[in-house]
């Protein structure tokens, strides 16, 4: 799987020269979307926890790992270090999703009803560094707050169907800690 270079557009009209890189095989809608020379995110997102509430918001990551099914992501998107202004744009946007919580949504054809969702990110780069990065799920289309609510005030029933079906029931903290162990295992 071949690392893709584009550039993104962020909401605001930013662009940056952008890497791709797949995770696993793309889509024909996916790689189609991708191969553009611009991919345009047309909004940010971030949960709207009410007022009333004293929970803590879910983290973006276990909101769109959720609604991916528990396959990992997609893409992981890094700037092209070839060029350094993309580079320090790339990494200003980043802090402000990354302390915002929010993510970055582009969309697919509408007729698809999906949506690739890009969560930033800390990104090992060595023993003690880490650079900004976002990593990429495709999820079905406007469902990021249904998740998210449902992450926020209880359980989420997960279907995992193996040799017998079980359930499983995750809150906010069990997936971030699962999300976790996933890391760093890879």
């Amino acid at each position: 799987m071949n690392s893709i270079r584009t550039q993104l557009r962020f909401p605001d009209k930013e662009t940056v020269k952008c890497i791709f890189k797949p995770c696993k095989p793309l889509s024909n809608e996916l790689g189609s979307l991708l191969q553009q020379d611009v991919v345009e995110s047309l909004l940010t997102w971030s949960y709207a926890a009410p007022e009333a509430n004293n929970l803590p918001r879910p983290a973006p990551l276990a909101v769109a790992h959720a609604l991916a099914g528990e396959r990992g992501p997609d893409v992981r998107l890094s700037p092209d270090p070839v060029d350094p202004s993309s580079v320090a744009t790339f990494e200003e946007q980043h802090k402000l999703h990354l302390e915002a919580q929010q993510t970055m949504v582009v969309r697919f054809d509408p007729k698809l009803d999906q949506e690739l969702v890009l969560v930033p990110v800390k990104v090992k780069t060595g023993q003690k560094s880490t650079a900004g990065g976002y990593w990429g799920y495709v999820v079905p289309s406007n469902l990021l707050n249904l998740a998210a609510t449902v992450l926020h005030f209880g359980r989420l029933a997960v279907v995992f169907d193996l040799d017998e079906t079980l359930l499983m029931a995750h809150t906010v903290d069990s997936l971030q800690a699962r999300i976790k162990r996933v890391n760093a295992a890879k």
